[in-house]
């Protein structure tokens, strides 16, 4: 399950696992939430009945409650590089679902690739084939007959890239198409061949890149509209088959909860006969913009920071500012709630690691690393 925003540096892969570690509380107050992942966990969770989430760039908890409200449920804009520069800074949708590496700053698509991501988005959102037609019309037709039937946009976004590399693959074993035609920019995966068989082993390994299966923007849509629901859950109550059930406390009922990701729709909940503890989820979370300092905790729970890494951001200049790290293990000695920390290192003399994970980053195209991902406790506030 996807949790959060599609957003650079989420806690998505491990936000389950976090969540895990952390304490049950009245409230959690999640300080650098960024894309929201670790929120989103744990209100699935049932560990917490109220939820806090600031960031400094106040669109981002913006952009997840509305989300979870059913937000982007109608979204299907198409944005190019110059709506890009002009939006990025004000329209969530835009900034999230076409950065590079959900960066929020640069356009995601080359500029000799745009013309066909978005001839693409036309076929797929809006069964408009045109585009794609005035530019590979070599695979227009098979593409058109094979996403027209499919009603389900998910689906479509599938199987695009399955009709246009059978297509390519017919036609090359028919010898009616020349090898040359795989140097066009969608194709680009497919390195350049000199003859019909060697044509045909690249279109093999295509069918497995994302590129063609997918288009990267839709596929972050797709998360931002997923997160409804959690408004929809929130209305199980008026379920007649779980009028009698009264909380998620038994780890039984949390994984049955898990299902529930493979569901199109919360409605079809009715069905499930074996969910057996789940009267209702929490509420949309309070959100803030400002400098955590800023922040006061009226209500019992416990703190949750990911800062920027100083390790990764140069003095924490993504936070949008200099970070002042030392500043902030100050801050975080001097709280009175249980303060739990993401991050790669701290002084270990003032911190303690609590929990670790592996985890495998991919920072940057073709680029993956092995971390160890870990979370910190005050020393102060542990007694040693």
């Amino acid at each position: 399950m996807n949790y959060g925003l599609p957003y650079q540096g989420s806690k998505n892969r491990i936000a389950k696992r976090l969540v895990d570690a952390l304490p049950a509380a009245p409230v959690l107050y999640d300080v650098f939430c960024g894309g929201c992942a670790v929120t989103h966990a744990a209100m699935f969770s049932g560990k917490y009945q109220h939820f806090v989430v600031n960031d400094r760039r106040g669109w981002l908890p913006a952009a997840f409650q509305k989300a979870i409200h059913g937000g982007y449920a109608h979204e299907d804009r198409w944005i190019s590089r110059e709506d890009f520069e002009r939006l990025k800074d004000t329209d969530a949708y835009a900034a999230l679902c076409f950065s590079f590496g959900n960066n929020c700053r640069t356009y995601m698509y080359a500029r000799g690739l745009e013309p066909y991501k978005r001839a693409l988005h036309c076929a797929i959102f809006w069964r408009d084939f045109a585009p794609w037609a005035a530019l590979c019309p070599e695979t227009a037709d098979a593409l058109a007959a094979g996403l027209a039937p499919i009603e389900d946009r998910k689906q479509r976004r599938i199987q695009a890239g399955h009709f246009i590399v059978e297509s390519l693959k017919q036609q090359l074993s028919a010898g009616t198409l020349s090898p040359d035609i795989l140097e066009k920019p969608i194709y680009r995966q497919i390195r350049k061949v000199k003859n019909t068989s060697e044509s045909l082993q690249s279109l093999e390994s295509l069918e497995r890149l994302q590129s063609l299966e997918s288009l990267e923007s839709l596929e972050r849509l797709e998360r931002l509209q997923s997160l409804e629901r959690l408004e929809r859950l929130q209305s199980l109550q008026s379920l007649e088959s779980l009028e009698r059930l009264q909380s998620l406390e038994s780890l039984e009922s949390l994984e049955r909860l898990e299902r529930l990701q493979s569901l199109e729709s919360l409605e079809r909940l009715q069905s499930l006969e074996s969910l057996q503890s789940l009267e209702s989820l929490p509420g949309a979370p309070t959100a803030y913009s400002m400098d955590y300092r800023e922040m006061s905790f009226d209500e019992p729970g416990i703190i949750y920071c990911d800062p920027p890494y100083m390790s990764v951001y140069a003095k924490g200049k993504d936070y949008g500012c200099e970070f002042d790290a030392e500043a902030f293990y100050s801050w975080c000695e001097a709280q009175k709630l249980p303060v739990y920390i993401s991050e790669y290192q701290m002084p270990e003399e003032r911190f303690v690691c609590v929990a670790e994970w592996d985890k495998v980053t991919t920072m940057a195209a073709k680029t993956t690393s092995h971390i160890t991902e870990r979370l910190w406790r005050p020393r102060c506030q542990l007694g040693i």
